[in-house]
């Protein structure tokens, strides 16, 4: 029961950070939309007791990048690196990873965010601070904007220390050229 009520409210957080994208897709000059999968490590390792962590994530966004006139859609590859000053089984963050997504199916686009994370047992929502850039059949352009995210939170190991992960969520943002 308690899981089912995790995915509810992970389903809600999606649903929201959707209706942003849609809306800020049209509403800015400067967008990001980007549904992303993906997994990391943490060091030393979650446990019960609250220590600093060294994470890591990798993974696939599939989207939408944005800059007025460019615009790129498709596959994109991920990879952040940060902190987490103290992170525990039950709770991690405010902690910080920075990193890139770039590639593209139609056209080209990268986008360089500083995320800000915080973690309540599976659930991470995120906050993103980002560059953009893209290239596409329209022309290329840049710019900045921030947004939002949220994602599930999989441990790979079922005992003390969790030293790996999976991800799963979305995240959107906007911004001025």
């Amino acid at each position: 029961m308690r899981m089912i009520r995790r995915f509810s409210v992970l389903i809600a957080l999606i649903s929201a950070v959707a209706l942003l994208a849609q809306g800020s897709a049209y509403a800015a000059p400067n967008a990001v939309a980007a549904a992303i999968t993906g997994s990391g490590t943490i060091s030393p390792g979650l446990n019960t007791a609250g220590a600093p962590q060294s994470v890591s994530f990798g993974g696939t966004a599939v989207g939408t990048i944005v800059a007025v006139p460019g615009a790129s859609a498709g596959v994109y590859s991920c990879s952040f690196s940060g902190s987490d000053p103290n992170g525990s089984l039950a709770t991690g963050g405010p902690g910080t990873v920075t990193g890139s997504c770039s590639g593209g199916t139609v056209g080209s686009g990268t986008v360089v965010c500083v995320v800000t994370f915080v973690r309540v047992g599976a659930i991470v929502v995120i906050i993103i601070a980002c560059g953009t850039s893209a290239t596409g059949p329209t022309g290329s352009g840049s710019g900045n904007g921030s947004g939002a995210g949220a994602f599930l939170f999989v441990p790979d190991q079922a005992t003390p220390p969790v030293t790996s992960y999976r991800l799963v969520g979305v995240a959107a943002g906007a911004g001025a050229a």
